[in-house]
């Protein structure tokens, strides 16, 4: 993925600490398994690669949409209750 609209760059600098946000600049091209290490289990941003799972999941075959709307016969209030408890 390159890493060339605006918009999203900005959103990534965003949740990045304000002395690595050049990093994005610099590093326009992501490859699958490269993420960006940040925040306080590291001293400064690394963008490293990790193992692609054996298994993915295969979401572009699901219609995210339909399986929203469909009633999940879920009980929204309780479940709303038990998380307040």
């Amino acid at each position: 993925m390159k890493t060339t609209n605006e918009t999203d760059k900005s959103m990534i600098k965003g949740i990045l600490p304000e002395n690595s946000r050049a990093i994005i600049d610099a590093l326009s091209l992501f490859s699958p398994g490269d993420c960006l290490v940040i925040g306080d289990c590291a001293d400064i941003t690394l963008k490293v690669k990790v193992d692609m799972p054996s298994q993915v999941p295969k979401s572009n075959t699901i219609d995210t949409w339909d399986v929203w709307q469909r009633n999940a016969g879920l009980d929204i209030p309780v479940l709303v209750d038990s998380l307040l408890e």
